[in-house]
């Protein structure tokens, strides 16, 4: 019952999260004087990053909120929902204004927002083209999954950056916490994600010296001296560092 409560509340965060800044969004005064067009592109673009408040979770997911096999799963499809938007309110914008939206696109637009915006679409498209080819690539799955990360975080600060600087439906009262959220989530997911090779959870290494112990679940990112152990065989082995003594199922 516990757990339960716990999860309808953590999801209930969440949610208030991702919904407040879109429902502040839709009381703007901005919207009186903007076309239908230009209006839903501007929200296509404020759902997409609202969207980004679930990916980090996703990635590294909390078993309160979620099983980590539906995560998974939830994780590709707002991954690929994200995009879509992107590219609509890409699209929209372009049909509402084609020479700024094509002097944003070849970078000579004289605002910062717009760099910022071309950043996170870009990334946003190397993003999944990168997860749709994961398994073809010849990367080993670790390099992988850094590379994914780093682009990930790049999308969500330059998105972050963006709708920061730009001036619309969103005003300073709610895309200010909503960026923070998104950026501070991005964050912890870095020190603390789930490896889509081996479904455990990484965790950076200030996260094991702040436990205090060793955890002896042969931990990736352990940063405890190596040591010479006594093997099963009776032998000396110095590779395996002190918390590899213990096997168990989570890293």
């Amino acid at each position: 019952m516990t757990t339960r409560l716990t999860a309808f509340f953590l999801w209930g965060v969440v949610i208030a999260a991702m919904v407040v800044p879109i429902a502040l969004a839709t009381t703007s005064p901005y919207l009186a004087y903007r076309g239908p067009l230009y209006i839903a592109a501007g929200f296509a673009g404020i759902v997409a990053m609202s969207l980004f408040v679930l990916q980090p979770l996703l990635a590294c997911p909390v078993r309160a909120l979620i099983a980590p096999a539906t995560a998974r799963r939830w994780h590709r499809i707002i991954g690929a929902s994200i995009l879509i938007l992107i590219l609509a309110h890409v699209v929209g914008l372009y049909f509402v204004s084609p020479p700024d939206t094509i002097d944003a696109s070849l970078l000579r637009a004289p605002t910062w927002f717009s760099l910022f915006g071309v950043v996170a679409l870009w990334g946003a498209v190397l993003t999944a083209l990168l997860a749709m080819t994961r398994l073809k690539l010849p990367m080993r799955p670790r390099s992988w999954e850094r590379l994914h990360q780093s682009i990930a975080s790049i999308v969500v600060i330059a998105t972050a950056l963006h709708a920061i600087q730009i001036e619309g439906a969103m005003e300073v009262m709610s895309k200010t916490p909503l960026a923070g959220t998104i950026v501070a989530a991005t964050v912890c997911a870095a020190r603390r994600y789930r490896s889509p090779s081996s479904n455990h959870i990484i965790m950076a290494q200030s996260i094991h010296l702040r436990n205090g112990r060793c955890i002896g679940n042969q931990c990736r990112k352990c940063p405890r001296p190596v040591a010479t152990i006594a093997t099963k065989s009776g032998k000396q082995d110095q590779r395996v560092p002190p918390c590899q003594t213990t096997k168990t199922t989570s890293s």
